[in-house]
C-alpha cells in the first residue's frame, strides 16, 4: 500500500526483499517465524505468523503468496469436533504457546485462528473462512451491549480489534461457501442420540 501511495519508491526494495526471503526459506519451505542475523532459520513457520503475513503478501507477490498460501492451508488448517481451526504448530508437530502465538488449546492457535479468518478471505476459501468466523462467534462468547459488540467479555481488547480487523475482510454478499457445518451437524446428531438412548435405558430400561 506505501509503495502504491508513494508511485514505486520502494520497487528496489521489495524487490529485494522477495530475492533474499525465497533464498531462505525454513525445511517446508515457507516463511519462517523468526531467523538469526544471517537469516538462517531461528524458528520455522508458525500458524499466527503465517496467518498474518499472508494477508499482506498477496499486495507484494500475488504467485508466491499463493505457494505459501496453499502450503499454509495445508499444514496448519485442521478441524476439531468438525469446525475448523489454524494450528499454531504444522500438523505432525506437538507444541505449547507463546506470547506471539495466544492460546493455543488441542494445537489449535487463538492468533492463528482470528487472523486466519482474514486470510481465508483473501485467498477466497470460503467455506473455511466461514467456519472460523461462526467459531469464533461461538467461542469467543460475543455479546452485543449499548451498540458495542465485545468478545471474551472484553477481557481481551486486542483480541476484540483483531476479530473486528478480520469481520470486515468481506461482505455477506462475497461469501461464497457450502455446508462446512456439515459434520459439526452430523456428530451433533449422533452425540443427540446417544444421550438420548443412554437416559432411555437409564430410566425406562
Amino acid at each position: 500500500w506505501g509503495n502504491q501511495l508513494f508511485e514505486g519508491k520502494y520497487d528496489q526494495t521489495i524487490s529485494a526483499w522477495l530475492a533474499d526471503i525465497k533464498t531462505k526459506l525454513d525445511s517446508s519451505g515457507r516463511i519462517p517465524h523468526s531467523v538469526k542475523m544471517n537469516g538462517a532459520t531461528l524458528d520455522i513457520s508458525r500458524g499466527n505468523s503465517m496467518s498474518a503475513m499472508l494477508c499482506f503478501l498477496k499486495d507484494i507477490d500475488p504467485a508466491f503468496a499463493q505457494e505459501q498460501f496453499e502450503s499454509h492451508r495445508n499444514a496448519y488448517v485442521d478441524e476439531r469436533l468438525g469446525l475448523p481451526g489454524i494450528r499454531e504448530h504444522a500438523k505432525g508437530i506437538n507444541g505449547t504457546g507463546d506470547i506471539d502465538s495466544g492460546p493455543v488449546i488441542w494445537d489449535i492457535g487463538g492468533a492463528a485462528s482470528i487472523v486466519g479468518q482474514r486470510t481465508m478471505a483473501t485467498y477466497g476459501d470460503w467455506n473455511s473462512y466461514q467456519g472460523l468466523r461462526n467459531s469464533i462467534e461461538a467461542f469467543g462468547a460475543a455479546y452485543t451491549w449499548n451498540g458495542k459488540k465485545r468478545y471474551l467479555f472484553g477481557a481481551m481488547p486486542m483480541a476484540d480489534a483483531f476479530i473486528a480487523w478480520s469481520n470486515v475482510s468481506a461482505k455477506e454478499t462475497d461469501i461464497d461457501a457450502g455446508n462446512w457445518r456439515w459434520k459439526f451437524q452430523l456428530g451433533s446428531f449422533i452425540l443427540s442420540l446417544l444421550l438420548i438412548f443412554l437416559i432411555r435405558k437409564k430410566y425406562f430400561g
